[in-house]
């Protein structure tokens, strides 16, 4: 793998993404290095996706931020960029030492796509905001841990399928293990999922099951009154790694200053395959299935 050193003299950008039905396909997403995926509020789920090798010109649809994101950045000493957010979420966002995208205060990296309803009009140029933060004094190299890489399989269960059972009916996530390509296909709501710049279906070489507490919270996200979920990101939880057809079971566990550490159960990383990872977020008393899918 051939990074290029501009690379190492930037921060990683967290972008939000809309994963509702009306906000697929998404545009860039094959590209982020790294992918969040978390309940919201309607039970539907969105996307924090993690551009640090490249930096596409065009990634939507940017949508708003949660209170995910509030640990999420910072253990990446990352750039948040977003559409927004409650005002509570927005508040817990600007007393923190990250730097902090928000579209309404920061609108000249983003552009609205034409033809393109309210869920996927707006998009954002990563080259445009890494420009953007280098001359507004935002930028910046940073030492990420990062993650162990090992191409060679390791020793685990079988895992030829992952079904996760997300609320609701459109989110289901279906991942389905290519042998040919050593990648993990995926399906959601029934139907394959593909990045609208390309076409092709989004395939990872890495999905993370990363169970974590899930809480109610009296933050109102909507003019429906729905509220904010809060997850706890930060500490200690049960992860599964699955890669190459077999499932790792070990521990998250980072203090927030860092990119989280998958470890098994001597303490040592697990490491992953090179290519993109999907981190699933559920709680913890969540049931995945592995090699079987419910009937429709």
């Amino acid at each position: 793998l051939v990074v290029e050193p501009v690379v190492f003299t930037r921060r990683p950008l967290h972008i939000r993404l809309g994963n509702d039905a009306a906000a697929r396909p998404q545009i860039g997403l094959s590209q982020a290095d790294v992918v969040y995926e978390e309940i919201i509020e309607w039970w539907a789920t969105r996307l924090t996706a993690v551009f640090y090798t490249h930096a596409p010109e065009m990634v939507a649809p940017v949508r708003s931020a949660r209170l995910i994101n509030t640990q999420l950045t910072g253990q990446y000493d990352a750039a948040l960029v977003h559409s927004g957010g409650s005002d509570p979420v927005r508040w817990q966002l600007s007393q923190l030492p990250i730097v902090n995208l928000d579209e309404y205060f920061h609108p000249d990296p983003y552009f609205y796509r034409e033809g393109e309803g309210w869920a996927r009009r707006l998009a954002v140029n990563a080259v445009a905001a890494h420009a953007y933060m280098e001359e507004e004094g935002m930028q910046a190299a940073v030492q990420l841990r990062g993650f162990a890489f090992d191409d060679d399989p390791p020793a685990g269960d079988p895992a030829e399928t992952v079904f996760i059972d997300y609320p609701s009916k459109t989110s289901k996530v279906l991942w389905t293990y290519n042998p040919q390509t050593t990648l993990y296909e995926r399906q959601q709501g029934g139907e394959p999922m593909v990045d609208g710049a390309t076409g092709e279906t989004i395939a990872a070489a890495n999905v993370i099951l990363y169970f974590a507490e899930h809480y109610e919270t009296d933050i109102v996200e909507d003019s429906n009154g729905a509220t904010s979920v809060g997850i706890t990101m930060n500490g200690e939880g049960e992860a599964w790694v699955i890669r190459d057809g077999v499932r790792v079971q070990g521990r998250w566990r980072t203090d927030g200053t860092q990119t989280p550490e998958f470890v098994d159960a001597g303490g040592a990383p697990i490491p992953l395959h090179r290519g993109q990872t999907w981190i699933e977020v559920v709680p913890p008393d969540y049931e995945i299935l592995l090699n079987q899918t419910p009937e429709p």
